[in-house]
């Protein structure tokens, strides 16, 4: 790998690790209420096709040390997401498979509660951030792993499950935890590994457990807000076809309405441009315009003050290449910035059919908002 793909590679990880923990640690500033936290873990990959069905015999054992930050509704936002919890994650990870070998990840993660008892919650924890893969691709040193082609990859972790409190300093958890590794075909192959594994933890509360602020209560209504905005996204991947890099872009108008203090919904059209596509189309096919195409999307958003989580399914209207789905995905993150709020940045996974294709890294500006005239009555439930 030459000295040039190591740079963009470690350059595109570390800011995907950096922009979600350093964005959430910005919003917050109430007094620290920090605590530790250690897991171990016990999972299998999950098959990509019918091709990899021996995936499922290969064993991960793992364990995770996070260090984070329980919200206590200071910030209003808050309270709206029901108190959740950021922080910083090492995770470790074995696979009885010479193929896979060790692997070690670092990256941010916030929990939060779907349910909130006396002492029992059902939660949810959404995490983002790098991997380093020991025994990645090699075609002389390892060629049978044709599902990690380099070393830095993106790391996506989800988990679902259940929390007890046995202390006011220390809680006891077992959750299911669904993990994404790949490079967004920054180097190739890139098929990536998904791993379904359970997990069981202990909590441990530094300062033990602040009290809850609750101000939201009386709140009954909320005034929604409309935006129009732009944004342009470049981006690289690494061709099949010769393994060269290139460049491609895309351009965003959209519309998003804020109808509450969590969520937000919208939609809009996206202009594609690849120059991958001066290799992958016959000669006598070839010409600019045809490297451009549209599609029309709709999106769903989460609201964390000025970070914002970003979802979209995106539809083709126009498109001069048939190796692609005629629908894409993206997710993404997006932080606000300014006093008035009007520009942002951030990143996203293009995927196809849920294959990863590449990344966007995102410059928007919000260029015109308005207000409903009428709020809307609120459901705290």
């Amino acid at each position: 790998m030459t000295l040039f793909t190591n740079c963009k590679t470690i350059f595109c990880w570390f800011a995907i690790f950096v922009f979600p923990s350093v964005s959430l640690g910005q919003i917050h500033a109430d007094k620290p209420h920090w605590y530790f936290e250690s897991t171990v873990r016990y999972g299998r990959i999950i098959p990509n096709s019918k091709d990899f069905n021996y995936l499922w015999d290969i064993a991960m054992y793992g364990m995770d040390f996070r260090f984070g930050k329980q919200t206590t509704g200071v910030n209003e936002w808050e309270q709206w997401f029901n108190y959740p919890d950021f922080g910083v994650a090492l995770r470790y990870a074995n696979f009885n498979d010479d193929r896979f070998g060790n692997n070690l990840a670092l990256f941010g993660y916030m929990n939060g509660a779907l349910f909130r008892f006396d002492k029992l919650s059902i939660n949810y924890s959404i995490g983002l951030g790098i991997m380093h893969w020991v025994k990645h691709y090699d075609p002389l040193l390892n060629p049978e792993n044709v599902l990690i082609g380099s070393p830095l990859n993106a790391h996506i972790d989800l988990t679902l499950g259940v929390e007890y409190m046995l202390s006011d300093a220390t809680d006891i958890f077992l959750k299911t935890n669904f993990s994404h590794t790949s490079n967004g075909a920054l180097v190739l192959p890139n098929k990536g590994v998904n791993v379904l594994s359970g997990l069981f933890g202990l909590r441990y509360h530094v300062n033990n457990r602040l009290p809850r602020i609750k101000t939201i209560d009386t709140i009954t209504s909320f005034v929604p807000s409309n935006r129009l905005y732009f944004f342009i996204a470049p981006g690289f991947r690494q061709s099949k076809v010769d393994l060269n890099y290139y460049p491609k872009y895309v351009f965003q108008i959209g519309y998003s309405r804020q109808f509450h203090p969590r969520f937000s919904f919208g939609g809009g059209i996206d202009l594609n441009y690849s120059s991958e596509l001066a290799m992958l189309l016959p000669k006598s096919e070839q010409a600019e315009w045809k490297y451009y195409s549209q599609a029309a999307f709709s999106s769903f958003e989460l609201t964390f003050d000025r970070l914002i989580m970003h979802f979209a399914f995106g539809v083709y209207l126009n498109k001069a290449f048939s190796h692609y789905t005629p629908y894409y995905e993206r997710a993404g993150i997006r932080v606000v910035l300014g006093k008035e709020r009007k520009h942002f940045v951030g990143f996203a996974i293009k995927a196809h059919a849920g294959s990863a294709d590449f990344l966007e890294w995102t410059y928007g500006y919000n260029f015109f908002k308005w207000f409903d005239r009428k709020p809307n009555r609120l459901n705290k439930s």
